[in-house]
């Protein structure tokens, strides 16, 4: 039996049983410890090729994950973790029976049998996910989450590199995703997915991250400078080289962190040397209509671009201050015809050709988006000859 190991800064300790018997190596109640984890090991290893008919039995916990493995990626991970499972190795696949982790309050489960764990080419899983505040995954995301309780499941399946999920289903808070689709993993990611939702809140996702002060002030000193908004280099041929993207989306109802649309549909491609995305909104609590279609295309010697934009009553609330109702914010009508070519962003931008149209009606918006457009010297002098003067949060906006 081992009785001690000394780890690099980090104490350990391991004791257990070791056997041979019927050509199996044998490992049994082996407990052991390293730092402040601790774990348990039960083993029988094969003879036989590629180790069938081998099999382990473990469990494993401590006060966090990044002390066993020190990976930055582990860093912002919930605590305390205990992990444990059993697999079995067999003739050409992996059982996994009951593998569970557990990061904090959070839940996750995997069974199903593998191809190989160490190089999965074909697999049939069934995947779970659970926890009730997903606030917790904040700083890894690097911004404030929702402190809702979420869900995930999944039945994966497939071969040869090509993995079928369905049914998929997410739920975090009021929102949910369901659906399914196709992940291919064998030359780059080919993605293939019909995916839609009844409710999508993901206000928390749009809103601008804040960084702290010293984190913007070195994003702007190490900012390089240009002459130009658009660089006179040659925009690459395979855009998207090994992605490969197909997706329809469907949602009734997508709240954004500064606006709600209604019957929302996208359908996306994305392969190689080209890019297309069509939206279409209609039917919100307002009555306005959104269709858009963006095609870029790298092809040919020139890269091409066309966008086509149509929208009525839209209400974007961009220039709303916080708190502001939809329907006192400005409703816009807006219709893009753009199209251009290049070898180059700098060529593409400048032979951008086509109309643009914008008629806002009368609606609230915030001072300080106003102050941007419209500030001018009178308005300054004005305020200040007037010291009793107070800031409003709304500027009557009226377009006639």
């Amino acid at each position: 039996a081992i009785v001690a190991v000394k780890l690099p800064d980090m104490p350990g300790r391991i004791n257990g049983r070791f056997d041979y018997r019927d050509e199996f190596f044998v490992l049994s109640d082996v407990v052991g410890s390293i730092g402040e984890t601790a774990f348990n090991i039960d083993t029988t290893l094969s003879q036989q090729p590629g180790f069938a008919g081998s099999k382990l039995a473990f469990s494993v916990s401590g006060p966090n994950l990044k002390e066993l493995l020190p990976l930055k990626a582990l860093e912002h991970l919930p605590h305390p973790f205990k992990a444990s499972g059993r697999i079995t190795k067999g003739n050409g696949s992996d059982q996994i029976d009951a593998l569970k982790l557990e990061l904090g309050s959070i839940r996750a489960n995997v069974d199903g049998t593998v191809d190989d764990l160490l190089n999965i080419s074909s697999a049939e899983l069934a995947v779970s996910a659970s926890g009730p505040d997903f606030s917790v995954f904040g700083p890894l995301l690097k911004r404030d989450a929702p402190a809702d309780p979420f869900n995930l499941q999944a039945s994966i399946k497939g071969e040869d590199h090509f993995f079928d999920v369905d049914p998929f289903k997410v739920s975090l808070g009021t929102s949910d995703l369901a659906g399914n689709f196709t992940l291919g993993t064998r030359d780059g990611i080919d993605f293939k997915g019909r995916l839609h939702s009844d409710l999508l809140s993901i206000a928390w996702l749009t809103a601008p991250k804040t960084a702290p002060e010293e984190e913007k002030l070195e994003e702007i000193e190490e900012a390089p400078k240009r002459d130009r908004v658009f660089p006179d280099t040659p925009i690459p041929e395979a855009q998207f080289e090994g992605l490969a993207v197909d997706l329809e989306f469907q949602a009734g109802h997508v709240i954004l962190d500064f606006t709600e649309w209604h019957g929302f549909d996208l359908d996306l491609l994305l392969k190689n040397q080209l890019i297309e995305l069509e939206t279409h909104v209609e039917g919100g609590p307002l009555g306005e209509k959104l269709d858009a279609k963006f095609t870029f295309d790298t092809s040919g010697d020139d890269a091409k671009l066309d966008l086509n934009v149509d929208g009525d009553d839209f209400r974007l609330g961009l220039m709303a201050p916080e708190g502001q109702g939809l329907e006192s914010t400005p409703p816009t009508d807006i219709m893009i015809r753009a199209a251009g070519h290049g070898a180059t962003w700098h060529e593409l931008a400048s032979s951008l050709d086509g109309r643009f149209r914008v008629h806002q009606d009368a609606g609230l918006v915030a001072s300080a988006g106003m102050d941007l457009i419209f500030s001018d010297l009178l308005s300054e002098l004005l305020d200040t000859l007037n010291p009793f003067s107070e800031t409003q949060p709304y500027t009557e906006l009226q377009c006639g």
